[in-house]
């Protein structure tokens, strides 16, 4: 056979294969929109938006919670851990969970640890999974002491910016609990003002009721109200009536909460508790999906005008660089005054060396 006929045939057979997918394309394509990283989309007023679907979970041991966590990867895109007490030689179990995540992932044992043998059972830790196919980039803000707090930048492919805070706070009865938890608080504090983002989220184990009868309740709402932060659950959703069981005791409490800044809290479109398989961790997860523009997800180069809470913040009383200094010395020099100091300290010491 001559070589232009073959040629010729060769175009024809490309043509008609190219033909064939293009009619296939239309006729399977049409009607049906599926993202590429799963998640749900929908169109309301002409407006394409795609679910963020996030979760937070403590899962009371990474062995315990590791069952109910391989099936949260397979639902959600932004998963949340709170305590999986992991010392920093196995948190690659955790990083390397699951295939079509990115984890990164603290330790609250790394004190404890360098100072010798670990008396009792493992304790804290914070962890963070993102569904690689959201093509985000995480980026460590800080850590708090003991992994109580961990905050993180959640930068989208097109330079929207989420700032994640995720927090397990001490537990109430604790000693110097309150002054441990404003002490957190200032350390979200500081970690909001001094970042720029276009949403700002703050979950995990809170460890109180949100209530104002509850000690953590009030001194939270504190900072929620200077950065406009809203309980998902008083966004008239259904309410949620456990997501921590004791199971000697038969008590339930809601002490997993999630909070949305201002900038997000009209998105939230579903807040619920997620019990559907076997969980083996004394917590449920807590839900929260987020109905986002599809923009967010596609590298088109949109500059946002993020706000900047440095700007507009005014600073409050957990910021001791910023208190009243006067009377801080007045009150010091008064309390000092009413020390007893013994009456030969001036016969044994003199004015350079101290023989006591």
């Amino acid at each position: 056979m001559p070589l232009s006929e073959l040629l010729l045939i060769m175009l024809v057979k490309i043509k008609f294969s190219r033909t064939l997918c293009g009619l296939l394309v239309l006729t399977f394509g049409t009607g049906f929109s599926h993202h590429a990283n799963d998640m749900v989309q929908t169109q309301t007023d002409n407006v394409s938006t795609t679910s963020l679907q996030i979760v937070t979970y403590n899962l009371h041991g990474f062995n315990q919670g590791k069952i109910l966590l391989n099936n949260l990867c397979d639902s959600f895109d932004i998963i949340a851990v709170q305590e999986h007490w992991l010392s920093d030689h196995d948190l690659n179990k955790f990083s390397l969970f699951h295939s079509d995540f990115q984890g990164v992932a603290w330790s609250a044992m790394t004190d404890r640890l360098s100072n010798g043998i670990l008396m009792g059972r493992p304790f804290g830790g914070i962890g963070l999974l993102v569904k690689k196919a959201l093509n985000i980039k995480i980026r460590l803000v800080a850590v708090y002491n003991q992994c109580r707090c961990v905050v993180n930048m959640l930068e989208f492919v097109n330079g929207f910016k989420l700032l994640l805070c995720i927090v397990y706070f001490p537990c109430s009865y604790t000693d110097g609990y309150e002054s441990e938890l404003l002490e957190i608080l200032g350390f979200i504090e500081q970690c909001v003002s001094c970042n720029t983002a276009d949403g700002v989220i703050v979950l995990g184990d809170m460890n109180f009721e949100w209530s104002s009868t509850s000690v953590g309740g009030r001194l939270f709402a504190s900072l929620a109200d200077e950065f406009n932060l809203t309980c998902c659950a008083d966004l008239g959703f259904n309410q949620i009536n456990c997501t921590y069981y004791q199971e000697s005791s038969g008590n339930c409490s809601v002490i997993d909460h999630i909070f949305v800044d201002s900038c997000l809290s009209n998105s939230v479109s579903k807040y619920e508790v997620f019990d559907e398989f076997v969980n083996l961790s004394d917590h449920i997860p807590v839900v929260c999906c987020l109905s986002l523009d599809n923009a967010i997800f596609r590298n088109d180069n949109i500059v946002h005008r993020a706000p900047k809470y440095g700007k507009q913040h005014k600073v409050g009383i957990r910021r001791w660089d910023k208190g009243d200094l006067i009377g801080y010395y007045n009150m010091t020099f008064d309390l000092l005054q009413k020390v007893n100091i013994p009456s030969d300290i001036d016969v044994q010491c003199d004015g350079f060396r101290c023989t006591h």
